[in-house]
């Protein structure tokens, strides 16, 4: 993809990169780590397999499955941020994952061989897009026939507190954030319909949406708030003064031990390429 087009994707997106983002990805890698593991070995990710990591980020995922498949196997890791990019770098670095490397790419147009990968994967990227289904089309381009789909993304309008407190502007601001910037932030309970016309077959599908008394993970998304601030805040949604107060109310919600932080609903889908023996056989749910 040319640099322009990069760069208006880069643009488009509301959120921290590289330094300032890698905590909060961490926490969220914290709650839905564990059940990307499982998802991705119902799926079928074993040793030796070629996997692909569209919108890695600081690379929590690809690293962990660069354990998974082993030396024997492989992962490329893909983002549109370089700053992104070099927090991945260090963490495989640090971990001494041999068998990762990390590239810059647009996730609807990577630039990789067709047919060269057994697994592609991402969490939170398609709620990102402006054509969701382009990146599933390029995620159908890279597998092998046969090879695996694994997708997880939120609908962002499902979290809440209870009782309810200022937590709950994070459900009603930001949905409404992603229709003025022509991204949808509820895209997950639509998620399998997206993979099934996009042409996979044998879909899978889980849900999650865990609940926190404490920890980190209550305040994943005041921080998200507070990164997506200036674009808020430029699309008439409220003023700095307001946001500075859903904030400050939010923290303290989320220091509250009384209060239950719901998260958004996630949508896991595991998939699979057509192969030749397929014969265009529909989706059948497992």
């Amino acid at each position: 993809m040319a640099t322009r087009d990069l760069q208006q994707e880069i643009q488009r997106y509301t959120l921290a990169t590289g330094e300032a983002a890698k905590h909060r990805l961490e926490v969220l890698h914290e709650m839905w780590g564990e059940g990307t593991r499982r998802m991705a070995r119902k799926a079928g990710m074993s040793p030796g397999m070629k996997v692909v990591d569209f919108g890695c980020g600081v690379g929590t995922v690809s690293v962990m499955f660069a354990e998974m498949v082993g030396q024997e196997g492989h992962v490329t890791g893909l983002d549109m941020s370089e700053s992104q990019l070099a927090q991945a770098r260090l963490r495989a670095s640090e971990q001494k994952s041999r068998n990762v490397k990390f590239l810059e790419a647009n996730a609807v147009a990577t630039n990789l061989p067709s047919g060269a990968f057994d697994f592609a994967y991402c969490r939170y990227l398609l709620i990102h897009l402006p054509d969701p289904a382009a990146g599933l089309r390029e995620m159908m381009r890279v597998l092998r026939p046969g090879g695996i789909l694994l997708v997880e993304d939120g609908d962002l309008s499902t979290a809440y507190s209870v009782p309810s407190t200022a937590v709950d502007h994070f459900s009603r601001l930001y949905p409404q954030l992603g229709r003025r910037r022509g991204v949808d932030y509820t895209l997950g309970h639509r998620l399998h319909q997206l993979v099934g016309d996009c042409g996979f077959v044998e879909l899978q599908v889980e849900l999650s949406q865990p609940g926190y008394l404490t920890g980190p993970p209550k305040r994943v998304y005041e921080w998200t708030l507070k990164e997506a601030a200036s674009a808020l805040v430029e699309c008439g949604l409220c003023t700095e003064q307001e946001l500075a107060q859903i904030l400050s109310d939010m923290q303290a919600a989320a220091q509250d031990d009384k209060v239950l932080c719901v998260t958004p609903r996630m949508t896991l889908v595991a998939a699979r390429k057509p192969s030749s023996g397929d014969g265009g056989r529909a989706n059948k749910p497992s």
